[in-house]
Parts: structure tokens; sequence; C-alpha cells
């Protein structure tokens, strides 16, 4: 019998420390029954698939098969795309599950200085309220830094994003 690849192993092992059966698992990520029980032995997940299961297994405390994941993505862009650009993710959440991804692809070191800079703010802004007056600074400064570059019907939409008055 062949051995099953790294990332199906992980898949299951996430699953079970969800306690949820495949077409549970399935619901949860939205793919059907069908799908999760080829990545548990046939093919692998992929794709933005990844990041989706790094995110739950974050939530659940599972650190390692997060990073295991997100390894698993970033190395698939990398071969895809090649190693000479940078990419940068972007998470967001509606509610509880109901996420979503944002890439963006950036050609020079700068520009990922820059997107780590805000990804950054924005990951304050998230985790700690104590840091949030602090962040929502940093982003004010950094908008009003681009703030000419953005055609002015958008910075009204942009400046509420930066307030919190926009989810």
């Amino acid at each position: 019998m062949k051995p099953k690849h790294p990332l199906s192993e992980q898949l299951i092992a996430l699953r079970g420390r969800l306690g949820k059966t495949q077409p549970e698992f399935a619901e949860l990520i939205g793919v059907s029954p069908i799908t999760i029980a080829r990545y548990e032995t046939s093919s692998p997940p992929g794709g933005t698939t990844l990041l989706q299961l790094a995110g739950i297994a974050d939530q659940y405390s599972r650190k390692d098969l997060a990073q295991e994941f997100r390894l698993a993505f970033w190395k698939e862009v990398s071969e895809r795309h090649g190693p000479q650009k940078g990419y940068v993710e972007f998470r967001f959440s509606r509610q509880h599950g109901d996420g979503g991804f944002m890439f963006q692809t950036l050609q020079t070191p700068e520009e990922y200085g820059y997107a780590e800079a805000f990804q950054a703010a924005l990951m304050r802004l998230r985790k700690n309220p104590k840091d949030r007056a602090q962040a929502r600074k940093a982003l004010q400064a950094l908008f009003s830094e681009i703030a000419s570059a953005i055609p002015e019907g958008e910075r009204k939409f942009y400046q509420e994003c930066i307030e919190g008055k926009r989810s």
C-alpha cells in the first residue's frame, strides 16, 4: 500500500482534532465529502484550501499543522510563479468561519516591506485591543502618504475602513 502524502496525514489529524466526520468537515470548509475523502487518500489539498486549513488549525490550537499547511501553500505558489516575486496573504472573515483570501503580487522588496508593515498593523488591530489606537494611527499615516495616488471617489471608503466604520 502506498504511503499517504504528508498533507493528507495532516488533514486527517486536523479533522480528528475537531472530532468531525468527513461529511461534517466537508461542510465546514465548503467542499463535498468526496473531496475530503480524496484529500485524505489520493490527492492532497492544494491552493487556497491549504490556507483555509491553516486558519482552522490555528483556531483549534494546532499551530504545528497551521504552519505545515501554510508552508505547503507558499511552496506551491513559489513553484507555480517563481521565487523571484513576493506574495502577501490577507485573510478576512465577516462572521465566524465565513472567510476569504486576498493575494497581492509584489514586484520589489520595498513593496513587500510595506505590505508586511501594513499586515502587522492589521493584526494588531485584530488581536490586541490595547494596541488598536497605535495600529490605527499607523494605518492612518500610511493612508495619508498614499492618498494622492488613490482615486478621490475611493478615499472615503478606505478612510472609513481605517476608522472601523466599515466591516
